[in-house]
């Protein structure tokens, strides 16, 4: 679950040379420089909120138990969230597309 969420926490932030201080920096930084710029759907910003907030539990609450169903989910939902974090980054001039799997 933690692996997820910074996987998908640390895509963006530095095309923009800003580096978020806090984890809820840095939704508000994707949030503001993204999703109202209209550059990513706002479907993107509750899925950084959903993976943070399972992050949260996997790392804190000992109580909390994931299936293997619950981490996949994350893992895929983490890896389209970096395709297009990559994509975007190519179109911007940041990366040169690999062709490699994220």
């Amino acid at each position: 679950m933690s692996r997820s969420y910074y996987a998908a926490f640390h895509a963006l932030p530095f095309s923009r040379g800003i580096e978020p201080k806090t984890h809820a920096g840095a939704i508000h930084l994707f949030n503001t420089e993204f999703v109202r710029r209209g550059l990513f759907s706002s479907s993107h910003n509750r899925l950084l909120g959903g993976l943070q907030r399972a992050r949260e539990l996997a790392d804190y609450d000992a109580a909390v138990a994931f299936s293997v169903e619950d981490a996949a989910a994350e893992l895929n939902g983490a890896r389209a969230f970096i395709a297009e974090a990559i994509a975007f980054m190519d179109r911007e001039g940041w990366v040169a597309s690999s062709g490699g799997d994220t």
